[in-house]
């Protein structure tokens, strides 16, 4: 066997498309936001919007607070 075996056999997997990755991870995050939305209605009913409002103007960084407003958002929606 020769170091290049390895590269041109068929086995070799590739990574998905960065487009595909794009598309995977913006579809988990809808999933995660619709998940935090039926848990939050769950456990505090009408009080969720609120609950996650105040998430969303906490210090733990962009991406959570850009979470929670999101959250926030489809709570409204939902009313």
């Amino acid at each position: 066997m020769t170091a290049t075996d390895g590269v041109t056999t068929d086995s070799v997997q590739r990574r998905p498309s960065l487009l595909r990755r794009l598309w995977q991870r913006r579809r988990s995050r809808r999933r995660q936001i619709d998940y935090a939305v039926w848990d939050l209605r769950e456990r505090y009913g009408e009080a969720a919007y609120g609950i996650a409002r105040s998430s969303a103007q906490q210090p733990i960084g962009f991406e959570r607070r850009r979470f929670w407003r999101k959250v926030a958002v489809r709570l409204r929606q939902l009313g």
